[in-house]
């Protein structure tokens, strides 16, 4: 080989061998190595490779240590990828089992006091929570995952339930009077002879929802979707109450009644769309239809 051939061997090989070692770097990090791990890596495959690279020609001893280095620090890439899932399948398991715990230990708390007034589970997973004839007047509970709860006669006056994930929730007979259930899913929820007074629901999921004999006087159920795959057989409302344009009240079955004391919301709501969705870790092989 001419001292050209040489030189210009030697340029491709320190380039190879440091393209290799950035990326056999980047790989390390991936693989969640710790930075010295990764730059060690990184070393010996350059140098393995430019080693190889730089004797192809010649197939002599140095070749023979660049493959032998290749190969060690491929197999090292290898087994650090073994371990990196292996640890990344640990830390699912640990936070499986922490938000179990996490679950069972509120499930208890929920379960022991009796008075919860505004007590704040907003975003928490209290799916198939059984919390029949609960006070929790004025509680937080936005984007909470209540999808099969049972919350009947539960009293939530004043509670915050916008975004709430609630599918096939039963509160019949439950009080959410003035409570704030703004864009929340009531798909297929229970609710005959709630007491929905001067209740939030603009824009609320009601898919096959049964409102039978429910107490809608003052409340808000502008943009609400839904409406006519829901059950509103003996619901009351009044002149207060708003419902989503071209409403056929007739068809619905809702009757008119008196004149509710309560005072309808008048608030101004954000214009983002959120989408409830049934996140509890009941759900991973079992979602609510």
């Amino acid at each position: 080989m001419s001292p050209g051939q040489s030189s210009s061997r030697v340029v491709q090989a320190v380039t190879l061998a440091l393209l290799a070692a950035f990326a056999a770097g980047a790989v390390g990090r991936y693989l969640e190595a710790s930075w010295p791990a990764s730059l060690a890596l990184a070393v010996v495959l350059g140098v393995g490779l430019f080693l190889l690279w730089s004797s192809a020609e010649e197939r002599n001893k140095t070749g023979e240590l660049g493959r032998s280095i290749v190969t060690g620090a491929l197999v090292g890439l290898a087994l650090a990828g073994a371990q990196s899932s292996a640890n990344r399948q640990l830390r699912e398991i640990d936070s499986e089992r922490q938000r179990w715990a996490e679950r069972q230990s509120l499930e208890l708390t929920l379960g022991t006091q009796t008075s919860l007034r505004g007590i704040a589970l907003s975003g928490r997973d209290l799916a198939l929570f059984y919390l029949h004839g609960r006070q929790l007047p004025d509680a937080q509970l936005s984007g909470t995952d209540l999808c099969r709860a049972n919350l009947s006669g539960a009293n939530l006056r004043g509670a915050n339930l916008d975004i709430a994930a609630m599918r096939e929730v039963q509160a019949q007979h439950a009080k959410l009077v003035r409570a704030t259930l703004w864009q929340a899913d009531l798909t297929d929820g229970v609710l005959f002879e709630a007491d929905l007074r001067g209740a939030l629901l603009v824009s609320a999921r009601l898919h096959g929802a049964n409102f039978n004999d429910a107490d809608l006087r003052a409340a808000n159920l502008s943009k609400a979707k839904g409406l006519n795959r829901a059950s509103f057989d003996g619901a009351k409302y009044d002149g207060a109450t708003r419902w989503p344009r071209n409403t056929n009240l007739e068809a619905l079955g809702a009757v008119r009644a008196k004149p509710s004391r309560v005072e309808p919301f008048d608030t101004k709501l954000p214009r983002e769309v959120h989408d409830p969705r049934c996140f509890s870790i009941l759900w991973t092989e079992n979602k609510p239809p």
